[in-house]
C-alpha cells in the first residue's frame, strides 16, 4: 500500500518593489514530509533566497518551530524577477500557516504582506510600500500588513485596511484575528 506524503499548503500575497508599477506577487508555500530542505522558485534574487536564515531565527524568537520537511516557496508569476527583503514576513507567515502552527481568522490570500525580518523577530521597513498598496488596491486588494516604519506612506491611501507591525508576533495577531486594522487618516488640505 502506497503512503503518499501529506501536503501542507498556504498562499498569500507580497510585492516586489519595481518602481511605480508594483503588482502583487502570489506566494505559495508547500511543505511535505521528507528530508528537510527549502527551495525558492519563481526568479527570486539572492536576498530572497537568503531569507530562510532570518525567517528561522524570527520564528524561534516568537516561540514557534521552523517547519520540518521539504519546503517549496513559489513566487508567481514565475517569469517576473522578484527582489528585495520585503518577502521575509509573508514567507514566515505562510510557513506557519502551512505548518498548522497558526490558524487563519481571515482569508490571507486577500492580504498583501510586506516586511523584512530581523533575527529577533522584529519587522524592518522596506521600500515600495506606497506603490505596492496603490497597485494592489487597483486589483481589488484592500488589506495590508506592512512595517511600522512605513506607517506614514501606508496610511496615505483611502479605502484600505492597514496593519502596521513592528514584530512577527504582531503580524501573527493580525492573521489570527487578535488585532484589528488601523483606520487610514484623511489627507489634510495644504495651504
Amino acid at each position: 500500500m502506497f503512503m503518499g506524503a501529506v501536503l501542507r499548503y498556504s498562499r498569500l500575497n507580497g510585492c516586489s518593489p519595481a518602481g511605480m508599477d508594483t503588482p502583487p506577487v502570489l506566494i505559495e508555500i508547500s511543505i511535505i514530509s521528507g528530508i528537510p530542505r527549502h527551495t525558492v522558485v519563481g526568479l527570486a534574487n539572492g536576498a530572497i533566497r537568503e531569507a530562510m536564515d532570518r525567517i528561522r531565527a524570527a520564528i524561534a524568537a516568537v516561540g514557534l518551530s521552523f517547519p520540518r520537511g521539504a519546503i517549496t516557496i513559489n513566487l508567481a508569476p514565475a517569469d517576473t524577477r522578484k527582489e528585495g527583503s520585503s518577502f521575509d514576513l509573508p514567507i514566515a507567515l505562510g510557513m506557519l500557516l502551512a505548518d498548522g502552527q497558526i490558524e487563519c481568522e481571515h482569508d490571507v490570500s486577500s492580504f498583501v504582506v510586506m516586511g523584512e525580518l530581523t533575527l529577533d523577530g522584529g519587522v524592518r521597513s522596506v521600500r515600495g510600500v506606497l506603490p505596492a498598496i496603490a497597485s494592489a488596491s487597483a486589483v481589488g486588494i484592500t488589506h495590508f500588513i506592512v512595517p511600522e516604519g512605513n506607517r506614514n506612506e501606508a496610511l496615505l491611501l483611502e479605502d484600505t485596511h492597514i496593519h502596521c507591525v513592528s514584530h512577527l508576533a504582531e503580524a501573527i495577531d493580525v492573521v489570527t484575528g487578535k488585532r484589528i486594522p488601523e483606520r487610514p487618516v484623511q489627507a489634510q488640505q495644504r495651504c
